[in-house]
């Protein structure tokens, strides 16, 4: 054995000194570590499996729970957690859900679709209407009757009525409508058939000619 290497005294394997920790504190410092550096990580693995059997740990930087498990650290989802997502979900909004759980809205989202959780139908259509109602409200207090003023786009945002469209963005609307049209020509005259079948058979029924 020369001075740049040392044998393990894990595995008992002879390996360079740039295999090996080295110690920065104490008596030993400047000096090797006894184990090469992959047995120390696999005794460190093993210590973190036997304090931690199913991977759950309390994160102090992230401040809540963490799973690690091959490598890759996750949220850890309690018991009481998921629990509490089972019982909000169906009538709670995602960002309230998400807010009391300490976790993202995608996150518990994906958790829910997991789960197989679906919102209840009822509750759902009371939030809409209450959202359409707060749309009506804010509407009428901004004085806009509907979504849209009315008349054509002038110069940046502004609106006004009796807009008269250029000749040439005329030309350009219909040349687009007539590429549109040709490229969707097929499907004009599968719908122009089937109007026409109707027709034909509702005049049989009446006694009519189509």
């Amino acid at each position: 054995m020369t001075e740049t290497t040392k044998i393990c005294g894990q595995c008992g394997k002879e390996k360079p000194a740039s295999e090996y920790y080295i110690h920065h504190t104490g008596e030993y410092e400047g000096m090797l570590f006894r184990c090469c550096k992959e047995c120390e990580r696999a005794q460190k693995r093993a210590y973190y499996r036997r304090l931690h059997p199913d991977g759950m740990r309390y994160d102090m930087t992230r401040g809540r729970v963490m799973r690690k498990k091959d490598g890759v650290v996750t949220i850890g989802w309690s018991g009481s957690m998921l629990a509490e997502l089972r019982r909000m979900f169906p009538v709670t909004k995602n960002e309230e859900i998400a807010g009391v759980l300490g976790v993202s809205v995608r996150t518990m989202i994906r958790k829910a679709r997991e789960l197989g959780l679906k919102k209840d139908d009822r509750w759902l259509s009371g939030v809409w209407d209450d959202n359409r109602k707060m749309a009506q409200m804010m509407s009428r207090a901004l004085g806009y009757p509907g979504g849209y003023k009315p008349g054509r786009p002038d110069t940046g945002t502004e609106w006004r009525k009796g807009y008269v469209m250029p000749e040439e963005s005329r030309r350009k609307q219909a040349a687009s409508m007539r590429r549109y049209a040709m490229a969707h020509k097929s499907d004009y005259r599968k719908r122009g058939l089937k109007a026409w079948e109707t027709r034909r058979r509702r005049a049989e029924e009446n006694g009519t000619q189509a």
